[in-house]
């Protein structure tokens, strides 16, 4: 069993690459094999992508449709000492412009890269073929990674997993992998909690 890395477009890497003023190395595959099918690069002196999915405190509360949107791809570039560039870009440029990638660099980045690599060391990895997603939950300040089991469908399941490294919330503690039925069982109530909270005028 592995991890998976859905191949991303040529376009979105050569954005990343240009906003970081860089120039991909020709033999860097920028797929690390990915997709469906293909390992996910882990290797730490190559640049990686994947697609981010973005959840609304709505939707994960239970007042919405429960349907993670599809927002872009993430790049990370770390260099020898383990820092890294990262950036992200959107799944869809505005009509008749380029697409364009932003740059960010700081613990956050650096932190996201650490759990990236920790991934494949876990035993429930070992239980399926999962692609690697990012997964953001803006409105409880929250980042994870996503591994999805397969059918690798949009919406979330049950044999999913999800492996938290940004949380500012007790109930979700980073650095611990969790089933996805146990994650909705601790995020939901914090998104009611949220929903309910009143709204600046």
């Amino acid at each position: 069993m592995s991890l998976l890395q859905r191949q991303y477009s040529s376009a979105a890497c050569e954005a990343f690459f240009s906003a970081i003023g860089r120039v991909p190395a020709p033999s860097v595959d920028p797929v690390g094999g990915g997709g469906p099918g293909g390992p996910a690069a882990q290797s730490p002196d190559s640049h990686y992508g994947h697609p981010v999915y973005s959840m609304g405190i709505p939707g994960l509360a239970g007042v919405a449709a429960l349907s993670p949107r599809l927002i872009g791809t993430n790049f990370t570039l770390p260099d020898s000492n383990g820092l890294c560039v990262s950036g992200d870009v959107p799944e869809n440029a505005v009509q008749g412009v380029a697409l364009r990638a932003s740059k960010k660099l700081g613990p956050a980045v650096d932190k996201s890269h650490s759990a990236f690599l920790q991934l494949s060391s876990f035993r429930e990895v070992a239980t399926n073929d999962f692609e690697v997603r990012l997964l953001r939950i803006p409105g409880l300040r929250f980042e994870a990674f996503w591994l999805k089991a397969p059918p690798y469908l949009p919406n979330f399941s049950a044999d999913d997993l999800v492996y938290p490294f940004i949380s500012f919330h007790k109930e979700i503690p980073e650095s611990q992998i969790v089933s996805m039925t146990d994650f909705m069982k601790v995020a939901r109530p914090l998104a009611i909690k949220e929903a309910s909270l009143p709204r600046p005028r």
